[in-house]
């Protein structure tokens, strides 16, 4: 029987630049050297009002990419090993004051996938 796992989330992007964090969450006691296919669940709307279309297909991409690198087939139906995609983004001002003058203002953008 084919076992689903959800959420789940595959830690992608370890060496990249991008200032995104991403989070995993999946069943440490499941071994995953027994799913040969893997396919992704339906995209959740509330993810659009997070990131751009863009951004959307980066993220899915990236995805699809780094589990065909780890040996594992894409299967549009029926895989073995489901992936759910949620994000969560934070964002944060800081702000420093800059020689006692004027205020030095930072955005920062946390972006999670659970």
């Amino acid at each position: 029987m084919k076992k689903l796992i959800f959420p789940i989330l595959i830690i992608l992007f370890l060496t990249s630049c991008n200032p995104w964090k991403f989070l995993g969450e999946y069943d440490h006691n499941v071994d995953f050297s027994t799913y040969k296919t893997f396919g992704l669940l339906n995209w959740d709307r509330h993810n659009d009002s997070q990131v751009t279309p863009q951004t959307k297909e980066y993220i899915l991409l990236s995805i699809k990419d780094e589990l065909e690198k780890r040996g594992y087939t894409y299967q549009k139906n029926n895989a073995d090993l489901q992936v759910s995609v949620y994000i969560i983004v934070n964002e944060a001002t800081s702000y420093s004051l800059m020689l006692a003058i004027m205020p030095d203002t930072a955005v920062m953008e946390e972006l999670q996938l659970v």
